[in-house]
């Protein structure tokens, strides 16, 4: 099922409120300009088949070949704590350090 949200809110407040909207098994938030290649869906739910493994991310690529997004880090300390950044912003879309499973710093939960 396909939910679409039409006001124009912050991003995460939106997800927040889409995922109360959701039935499915898994949950996949997606600008409104992504293209999605053929492999990328089951890429991400092949992880799920460990029960460690709780979020799976993707690498977000700009049309000339540069990477828009590939997980991000939060600041710790004062005074952009909980500030987040993309360290791989810019990065040749090709660069293989972002690739593979790794510890998030944080996970936002929503409890009910």
């Amino acid at each position: 099922m396909q939910v679409f949200y039409l006001k124009n809110y912050h991003f995460s407040a939106n997800n927040n409120q889409l995922a109360d909207c959701a039935t499915g098994e898994y949950l996949f938030f997606l600008n409104n300009d992504t293209q999605i290649r053929s492999a990328l869906l089951p890429n991400l739910l092949l992880p799920f088949i460990s029960e460690k493994v709780g979020v799976v991310g993707t690498r977000l690529q700009f049309p000339d070949a540069t990477l828009q997004h590939a997980g991000a880090e939060i600041f710790t300390r004062d005074p952009y704590r909980y500030v987040g950044w993309h360290p791989y912003a810019g990065f040749p879309a090709d660069f293989t350090e972002p690739t593979g499973s790794r510890r998030c710093p944080a996970l936002p939960v929503r409890r009910s």
